[in-house]
């Protein structure tokens, strides 16, 4: 089928596309088409110094003990350069998707739309970005690093006049 005889199909109503730097999400009432999230980036610098942060409340306090902080930078340092790589690698298939998205809200999205060659390319670039997702990537492992250290800073659950002991076990 080509794609001029798809836009003569009748025209999916009601399709919002919301396109910006940080998210690409084209959805209607009952069905969501594409939705993803650009990198989220993070340096080595950022999670080096709230690691020392870290550090220095849990020496400073008596019932808060960190373990695991040998293990810890080691592990972030090495996944570093594959973050970065996946990163840039988001970067340049979420700017593709962009373009795929751009094209598609002009031509609006039709019924049989499983024909239509933008949304396929759109779906497999979105796809192909998912991957960097899943727990296993170097990229998620980094930000799940960033996130521990994040989340203990925020709810310093250390400083609860109710709790006794506190242990965070970080790597």
């Amino acid at each position: 089928m080509t794609r001029e005889e798809y836009l003569q199909r009748p025209s999916i109503e009601g399709v919002v596309y919301k396109i910006d730097k940080n998210e690409i999400r084209v959805q209607n009432d009952c069905t969501l088409f594409i939705q993803i999230r650009n990198c989220r980036k993070v340096t080595l610098q950022e999670v080096q110094a709230r690691f020392r942060q870290l550090k220095q409340e849990a020496s400073a306090s008596e019932k808060f003990k960190l373990k695991g902080t040998t293990k810890f930078m080691p592990a972030v340092r090495e996944l570093y350069p594959a973050y970065r790589a996946s990163c840039d690698d988001i970067e340049r298939l979420f700017a593709e998707l962009t373009e795929f998205v751009q094209r598609i809200k002009l031509d609006g999205i039709h019924y049989g739309c499983s024909d239509d060659e933008l949304l396929e390319a759109a779906t497999q670039r979105q796809n192909e970005i998912s991957k960097y997702y899943w727990r296993n990537s170097a990229y998620s492992r980094f930000l799940t690093y960033d996130k521990c250290i994040r989340n203990a800073m925020l709810d310093r659950p250390w400083e609860d006049e109710e709790t006794v002991n506190y242990t965070l076990t970080i790597a």
